[in-house]
């Protein structure tokens, strides 16, 4: 092997290994915990259903790490949602409406959200929606895409 090819082996190694590949940005600086998924669905106080499917999230954090914003997305079945938003301590009065309705915060519709291809414009299409504070550092915003007997769950959770 030629010390290209060695090289070329090596950064592919790292950029495998690096980080958790259902991270939207594996390669952000992390400055709280060791940036894994369990570690940020602890840090944020969630809780997922066994049989979630295509997950992906990521943490924006906060310089120092004492904020930050947690950026989920995952298909859960019909039948696991109400377990899920009662974790969240959400309960499952969810709203109904089009984006323009949401009472969410903006991060759903902002640069990162978009980047992480979260779109929300289609017409006709019926969302549900709710936020709740966990603690008093700690708040919450869901938006549930049904889709019959599965749901697509986006939530941003948002500590400081």
């Amino acid at each position: 092997m030629t010390g290209v090819s060695v090289l070329l082996l090596a950064v592919l190694a790292v950029y495998l290994w690096w980080g958790d590949a259902r991270d939207y940005d594996r390669f952000a600086m992390v400055t709280y915990g060791d940036g894994s998924l369990e570690t940020v669905l602890t840090r944020y106080q969630v809780r997922l259903p066994d049989d979630v499917a295509e997950l992906r999230f990521h943490d924006d954090e906060s310089l120092v790490g004492s904020e930050g914003t947690l950026y989920l997305r995952f298909e859960i079945p019909v039948g696991d949602l109400a377990g899920f938003l009662h974790g969240l301590h959400m309960g499952t009065d969810l709203k109904r409406g089009a984006p323009a309705d949401w009472g969410v915060d903006s991060a759903f519709t902002g640069d990162l959200a978009r980047g992480y291809g979260w779109r929300f414009d289609r017409s006709g299409q019926t969302w549900l929606w709710g936020v709740a504070d966990a603690s008093p550092s700690l708040h919450l915003s869901v938006v549930i895409e049904p889709h019959g007997i599965s749901n697509t769950v986006y939530l941003v959770s948002q500590i400081g």
